[in-house]
């Protein structure tokens, strides 16, 4: 009876940790990419300056915007030296061909035909890969679609803004950001499961205003829960040991790619 309590415990103890979401934040701020993945409170992967100075503090998010949307005259200035430093005399230089210059001419077409041959080589690459993407989404399209509706996705901050001297240059800017903003956003309602809260995004246009003031500052938070990928990743197993036919075609390509090696 103890040894059932015990693995019972134990199961019970797993279950709550792959129910318990990992969760990615993403910031990029002032140029500055910041890429943060937790669970719990252990933290999976860093990228970035953050090292863990004001993640979950929204007062410095803020602080931080608003000095990037003020930039101060030393930032946008650029301060030329007054002089050059001085140089001291060099002997003069023989400006001669080199004696091996016509074998060096002679040695360039073949190192442009192995250029050529490497772009061939990259572009059947590219073409091999993309088949056997598209071949495996359309045969795993309803898992990934499951899995996908389990990820979280919630737009924290999003402020673009558009800024030049010329109005209709600002103006120009802005309406590409718009047209490439809203679509994504309902793009990522469908697809995911997708939270926004829409007084965060903030577009905005500057007019005669630097270019240098353009910014393209965002903060999102991704999470997903263990226990959807092992779901989707055992539904997946599960149909290919019960349904070979179904993916036989992948299968033959992949043959066929590592036939022809």
């Amino acid at each position: 009876m103890t040894a059932l309590i015990i693995i019972a415990a134990i199961v019970l103890i797993v279950v709550i940790l792959l129910n318990i979401p990992v969760c990615a934040r993403v910031k990029y701020i002032g140029g500055k990419l910041e890429l943060t993945v937790k669970y719990l409170r252990f933290k999976l992967f860093s990228l970035g300056d953050n090292d863990g100075k004001g993640e979950d503090n929204d007062d410095s998010d803020l602080s931080d915007s608003d000095s990037e949307d003020n930039p101060s005259d030393e930032e946008c200035d650029v301060i030329e030296p007054l002089g050059k430093p001085a140089v001291a005399d060099e002997p003069a230089k023989d400006n001669s061909p080199p004696k091996n210059a016509e074998k060096k001419a002679d040695d360039d077409p073949p190192k442009k035909k192995k250029e050529k041959r490497s772009l061939s080589q990259m572009k059947a690459f590219i073409t091999e890969k993309k088949e056997q993407i598209m071949l495996g989404y359309q045969l795993l399209e309803e898992d990934l679609v499951k899995l996908f509706k389990k990820i979280t996705v919630k737009i924290v901050r999003l402020d673009f803004a558009a800024a030049d001297v010329d109005a209709a240059n600002a103006a120009m800017l802005y309406g590409k950001m718009c047209a490439a903003v809203y679509p994504t956003l309902g793009t990522l309602s469908t697809v995911f499961r997708f939270k926004c809260n829409y007084d965060s995004v903030k577009l905005c246009c500057l007019y005669n205003t630097d270019s240098k003031c353009t910014r393209y500052d965002g903060e999102v938070l991704i999470k997903l829960r263990p226990a959807s990928l092992v779901n989707a990743v055992a539904a997946i197993l599960l149909e290919f040991l019960t349904n070979k036919d179904k993916y036989s075609p992948l299968l033959r390509l992949f043959s066929q790619k590592g036939g022809k090696k």
